[in-house]
Parts: structure tokens; sequence; C-alpha cells
């Protein structure tokens, strides 16, 4: 993540040194710092989906694991109330989050 705002500053850098070349400067350099934010953008957007992906499938492995447990006989009335309150945890932020981007 420290990369990503040493790329955030370079580009303000390039900004500014392109507005004190004149008006083409700074329209490339403008041109520059929206191309280096929108990669920017997208790369946290896609690191966010990746984490979202990856903890969806380590839910479905905890089940399963559950179930196979169960069927060992060992009580797992805990761990199914941990993962029932971790899911719930887990819904609201993306209610949140979702109501966030609609706005």
């Amino acid at each position: 993540m420290n990369v990503h705002l040493w790329v955030l500053f370079a580009a303000v850098l390039l900004l500014a040194a392109a507005v004190a070349d004149g008006a083409q400067g700074s329209q490339m350099g403008l041109i520059l710092l929206v191309l280096i934010a929108s990669g920017y953008a997208v790369g946290y957007g896609y690191g966010y989906y990746r984490l979202a992906r990856k903890t969806a499938g380590k839910v479905d492995e905890l089940r399963a694991k559950i179930a196979e447990f169960e069927e060992k006989g060992i009580n797992t009335d805990e761990l199914e109330r941990v993962l029932a309150e971790c899911e719930a945890e887990m819904g609201t932020v993306a209610e949140c989050e979702n109501e966030a981007s609609d706005d």
C-alpha cells in the first residue's frame, strides 16, 4: 500500500511541474494524474474483491469442518454460534458498504 501512496505523490509532483510549464503541460499532467488515480482505484477495488472471495471460501471451509466434527460426535454448538455471528457481522458490513456506494 505504501507503493501506491508514493506513486500518487509522484503524480502530484508531475502535475505541479506540468502546471509550472504552462497550459499544455498542465493538461498533460492532469491527464496523467487522472490515469494514475484511476489505476489506483481499480487496483484497490480488485484487492477488496479478492479479499471478499477469499473470505467466502474460508467460511465454506469452516462449514465443512464443522460438519466433519458433527459426524465424529463432537459438540459444535459453540462453533456454529460463532460462525453465525461472523456471517451476520459480515452481512452488516456488506450492507453498509452497499448503502455507502449507492450515495
